[in-house]
C-alpha cells in the first residue's frame, strides 16, 4: 500500500473542499465535511471505496454526464455515514442554483483528477482490502481496462 499516494489523494480532496468554503463560507457543512476527511475518517477507506464505486462509472465522469450526480453513492454503505456526508454534499451543491456552468466544471475536473488518483493506485497496489472491485462491475469497458493495466504492470514488475 502506497501511504503516499492516499496522502496525495486526502490532500487534493482537502483542497477540493477548501475551495468549496472559500467560495461558499455560508455553507458550514463543508467545514464539517473538511473536518471528518482531515481528522476522523480513513483515507484508504475513502480512496478504496471511491476505487471500487466511481471507477465503474468513469464512462459517466469521462462524458460528464450528470448521471453521476444522481447516482445513489449511498445505497448500500449506510453504515459510512461521514464518507456519505462528503457525496451527498457536493452533489446537493451541484444541483443548486448557486454554480454557473463554469463551475460545474471545475468539479467535473476534480472528479477526473479523484479518478486518475485512483486509478494509478489501482495499478500500482491493486486494490485496497475490502473494497475490491465488484464482481458485477468486472465486465464493463473501463473497469476491464484498469484491471488488465494492473495485470500488465504485475507482469512487468514481477
Amino acid at each position: 500500500m502506497s501511504l503516499q499516494l492516499i496522502a496525495y489523494f486526502r490532500d487534493q480532496l482537502v483542497k477540493f473542499i477548501d475551495e468549496i468554503i472559500e467560495q461558499f463560507p455560508d455553507k458550514p457543512d463543508f467545514v464539517l465535511v473538511k473536518l471528518i476527511v482531515k481528522d476522523k475518517v480513513s483515507m484508504t477507506d475513502v480512496m478504496g471505496r471511491y476505487i471500487q464505486t466511481v471507477i465503474p462509472e468513469k464512462d459517466v465522469i469521462v462524458n460528464r454526464n450528470l448521471d453521476f450526480f444522481k447516482k445513489d453513492f449511498v445505497k448500500g454503505y449506510e453504515d459510512w455515514p461521514n464518507l456519505n456526508r462528503i457525496f451527498l454534499e457536493v452533489k446537493s451543491l451541484y444541483f443548486s442554483d448557486r454554480l454557473d456552468d463554469d463551475e460545474r466544471d471545475t468539479i467535473w475536473k476534480w472528479m477526473d483528477l479523484f479518478l486518475r488518483i485512483c486509478e494509478k493506485y489501482y495499478i500500482k497496489y491493486g486494490p485496497i482490502e475490502g473494497w475490491e472491485i465488484k464482481e458485477k462491475d468486472k465486465s464493463k469497458p473501463f473497469v476491464k481496462e484498469i484491471l488488465d493495466k494492473r495485470e500488465e504492470f504485475v507482469r512487468q514488475n514481477s
